[in-house]
């Protein structure tokens, strides 16, 4: 009797260990997520780097470049030691690029900011175990020679009886300006039925630069799949592409993104809440945010690790953003939401002060349709729910020992 006491008292404990724990993970961050450059022969940069303890615990930290471009790196310090009191640290690396590249186009590396523990299992023997990555990436844009374009896709994600709006920017990443461009897009239902033809009108696009083609499309059910295929052409030269869109509600709803706590020059620690409005729980969500400024140059690429969203639930997903060196002004961007195997993108707009960035959800065209919602409510809940669920195992836990109870004094009523 004495046992099973102790091997349910252990149950209840772990039970209550894991439940509490389970929605205050945290990890490693870094920023910034991504540093993109325009190619020179001979280009040297220096990147400063800023690694976080989320966990406020001891870590050990270790730094490496893969990639590509890695063999051009040369990182400083390639190791990290954090005590419990130190929230973040910094690091950096620096890239001297060959003087030439065969192939124009996007080259890549990615930085490693990797926890390991060490264990020592014989005297002169170590064993050292790996826990979470995370990265930042750099990347080399090389030039096209003559006219290059390249073109980003977004599709909305309308509720029922709600048009879709297709936006899709052109980028000419060539050394020459396009003359004319123009877009059309097919729409085909799953039986390959042809349901709409939907045209642009021409647009010249300068060397460096991005225009933005917009059509909206009705359709006639409530929910569906559809495929989009799309057809720009410029100065005689064809790009097609095809994407899978859904009438009806994407798994994830970004319900705010916030900042606290925020001073310009300092990370920024974005807080995405997200709801699963599932009846199946998402495995791996992440978030990623992008940024531009006017001149169309990208100041920020940033994302969250992977978390698992229960069905129903809320959850708050952590990015981090360096803002060193980052002026004060507005920009615009987009948060791609990533639910297993699916991902959807929303328009955004940050707006950077010295004390505040204040980020607002936009639709297709621009137009606010979510700001920095006042998550308290939605927190609340998500605390209540844990609370509940604590309860729950802790009822079933207290049956489970009056079952056991029961039993072993039946069986002690029976032997007697």
């Amino acid at each position: 009797m004495k046992n099973h006491n102790h091997l349910l008292l252990r149950f209840v404990l772990l039970c209550l260990f894991f439940t509490i724990q389970a929605p205050f993970a945290a990890a490693l961050g870094i920023s910034p997520g991504r540093t993109l450059v325009d190619f020179s022969p001979g280009f040297e940069k220096t990147v400063q780097l800023t690694i976080v303890n989320t966990e406020h615990k001891n870590l050990n930290v270790v730094l490496y470049a893969e990639g590509e471009l890695a063999p051009y790196m040369i990182i400083t310090p390639e190791q990290l030691l954090f005590t419990p009191d130190e929230s973040e640290k910094q690091a950096s690396y620096t890239v001297q690029l060959p003087g030439s590249f065969t192939e124009p186009g996007l080259h890549s590396a990615r930085i490693l900011a990797r926890e390991v523990a060490e264990q020592t299992q014989a005297e002169e023997t170590i064993v050292v175990q790996a826990f979470l990555a995370v990265a930042s990436a750099f990347d080399v844009r090389v030039p096209y020679p003559g006219k290059y374009l390249k073109t980003q896709i977004y599709i909305s994600e309308p509720r029922e009886q709600q048009p879709v709006t297709f936006l899709v920017q052109a980028h000419n990443l060539g050394t020459e300006a396009i003359t004319t461009a123009s877009m059309t897009i097919e729409i085909f239902d799953d039986a390959k039925k042809s349901l709409a033809l939907l045209t642009s009108e021409q647009q010249p696009i300068a060397a460096g630069k991005r225009v933005e083609f917009l059509q909206s499309w009705d359709p006639e059910t409530t929910y569906n799949q559809y495929t989009a295929r799309f057809r720009i052409v410029y100065d005689g030269k064809t790009i097609q592409e095809e994407q899978r869109f859904t009438v009806g509600q994407f798994a994830l709803e970004p319900l705010s993104i916030s900042v606290n706590d925020f001073t310009l020059g300092t990370v920024a620690k974005f807080n995405i809440l997200l709801k699963n409005h599932a009846s199946t729980p998402v495995t791996r969500a992440t978030a990623h945010i992008l940024l531009s400024d006017q001149e169309e140059k990208q100041i920020a690429d940033f994302s969250s690790i992977e978390t698992p969203i229960p069905s129903l639930a809320v959850k708050a997903l952590f990015a981090y953003w360096d803002t060193e060196s980052v002026p004060q002004g507005t920009y615009d961007g987009k948060l791609v939401i990533a639910a297993d195997e699916n991902h959807a993108e929303r328009r955004i707009r940050a707006t950077v002060t010295e004390k505040a960035i204040t980020t607002e959800i936009v639709d297709i065209t621009g137009h606010a349709i979510r700001g920095q919602i006042a998550s308290a409510a939605v927190l609340k809940k998500e605390s209540t729910f844990a609370l509940l669920t604590l309860l729950v195992v802790l009822a079933n836990s207290i049956g489970w020992y009056a079952y056991l109870k029961r039993k072993n004094k039946k069986k002690f009523m029976d032997d007697f």
